[in-house]
């Protein structure tokens, strides 16, 4: 008998398996940060190139609009990093050392001079990641053998991460993470404490104390669209552009911006509505800057594809300062976000909800709701059912009893600070935790959304091979007796 067969499948399994292994081990770094001038502008469009000194290997990449720019997948080693933009002086680091597993932080200043002039930084401070809080080390094989591991359950350990609460059970469903959880009360309950205790209007001077207070007549609005980047989740995305569109054609007299998260929401709005137009201007004082040219009513001022495949504070915080500021500055007049909230695996919703201004501490501005029909409750829980998942919500109801208590007491507080300089801190917080809660919640939508998807399309499937057998068997059947038909006549016949 011949195992020639049986032996290539098993080469090519053992293939697999040493080629999936090699995903796990981390040999680059990566390299960020913001672009700015000498006045403390950030500058977009500049042009940042990394050149490995050892192998002259070169990796370039452009700043944003925002001025940030990054260089994901860097090979360790040292390199010589220029930065130039028209009407600045080109700027130079050199050994800029990048490390296994490390974004390293760079920011860049340029100085205004002819691009030809060049500008040196040695003495580099010690390498800083700041777009992760986790700590690098290298672990030996001894350390990792004597870790205890409680049991060896593996849910206990998620319970020491910073931001897990347990609401009683010590299993992966009771253990709860950012996201209107235990922390998000406390902190919002922190922020009702302090305004019960210090005015928003100033009393001696009658103004706000943080202009996220102040509201206007909404004349330009800023929309947030929460969508997946990828499809083979059934209506999710259709779902979302469908009440975005809705919120748009709701409000024709108003100018609104469009801010898409996501690959299926960027490429629709970008097929329906035009990108914004900046043109680079320079004032008396010689300093060059944006300036937006606004052709039409909706325009797509910004888009963040993959920010939900691997959803990271430092993204989400940017994009949330971005809002803050043209809020501040008064390039809009009122923020919304539209995304899927997930309440359970067979309960989700679709919400409109207000993000700025902020009216009331810890109370949602929503908007705009839409539940899912029976039907496609049905059909998720089925799914749900299908995949061994339950049904049956978690209830929290004590630990977010537990959560509220949490600085509500009533008794006299002591703020070291003035509360201007609270707001001013603890806003800005406010304001990306509403915008993280949404994605994380679009995140687990679509997910759900997927699971449902695809086991209606397996069910469809089988359905389809049962149906085409049973055909197949029937028309084979037809063909048998036929031919015993035509035999037994021939028979009689003779």
């Amino acid at each position: 008998m011949d195992n020639r067969p049986a032996q290539q499948i098993l080469f090519f399994l053992v293939l697999l398996l040493v080629h999936a292994a090699s995903f796990g081990q981390v040999d680059r770094g990566g390299l960020s940060g913001t672009v700015k001038d000498n006045a403390g502008r950030r500058l977009p469009g500049a042009h940042i190139s990394a050149i490995q000194t050892a192998t002259g290997l070169v990796r370039e990449t452009v700043s944003s609009s925002s001025g940030t720019y990054n260089i994901p997948e860097l090979p360790v080693g040292l390199y010589r990093v220029t930065c130039s933009a028209p009407g600045f002086q080109q700027t130079v680091f050199s050994s800029v050392e990048q490390t296994v597993g490390h974004t390293r932080t760079l920011d860049i200043t340029l100085a205004v001079g002819s691009i030809t002039q060049q500008v040196n930084v040695s003495g580099l401070t010690a390498q800083l990641d700041e777009t992760t809080a986790t700590l690098g080390a290298r672990t030996e094989y001894e350390q990792v053998r004597d870790l205890p591991l409680n049991g060896r359950n593996w849910s206990t350990l998620t319970a020491l991460a910073p931001g897990a609460v347990d609401t009683g059970g010590s299993n992966q469903r009771s253990i709860r993470f950012a996201g209107r959880g235990l922390d998000d009360n406390n902190f919002t309950s922190v922020l009702e404490s302090l305004t019960r205790r210090a005015e928003i209007f100033d009393p001696v001077t009658g103004n706000l104390r943080h202009p996220l207070f102040a509201t206007r007549e909404e004349k330009r609005i800023l929309l947030v669209i929460v969508s997946g980047d990828k499809g083979f989740a059934g209506a999710f995305n259709a779902n979302i552009l469908k009440t975005a569109f809705q919120f748009i054609g709701g409000n024709p007299d108003k100018e609104i911006d469009i801010e898409a998260v996501g690959r299926k929401g960027r490429d629709q709005m970008r097929r329906h509505f035009p990108a914004a137009i900046y043109n680079e201007t320079t004032d008396e004082n010689g300093n060059k800057r944006q300036v937006r040219d606004r052709k039409k009513k909706v325009e797509v001022t910004g888009d963040h594809p993959g920010m939900l495949t691997k959803l990271e504070t430092t993204r989400v915080y940017e994009l949330a300062q971005s809002i803050i500021s043209r809020y501040v500055h008064e390039e809009i007049d009122a923020a919304y976000i539209v995304y899927n909230e997930f309440k359970s695996v067979i309960q989700q919703r679709l919400v409109v909800e207000k993000l700025l201004p902020i009216m009331k501490i810890g109370i949602p501005q929503i908007t705009g709701a839409t539940e899912p029909t029976e039907e496609e409750r049905e059909r998720t829980a089925e799914a749900a059912l299908s995949a061994g998942i339950s049904i049956e919500p978690v209830d929290t109801a004590e630990a977010d009893a537990e959560a509220k208590k949490f600085g509500t007491s009533q008794v006299d507080y002591i703020y070291d600070e003035p509360a201007e300089e609270l707001f001013n801190g603890l806003l800005p917080q406010y304001i990306f935790s509403m915008l993280y809660h949404a994605m994380t919640e679009s995140v687990a939508a679509e997910h759900a959304a997927r699971m449902t998807a695809m086991d209606s399309a397996t069910n469809n499937a089988s359905d389809m091979i049962d149906s085409l057998t049973l055909h197949m068997n029937r028309v084979r059947q037809a063909a048998i007796t036929k031919e015993i038909i035509e035999i037994v006549s021939g028979a009689a016949a003779l």
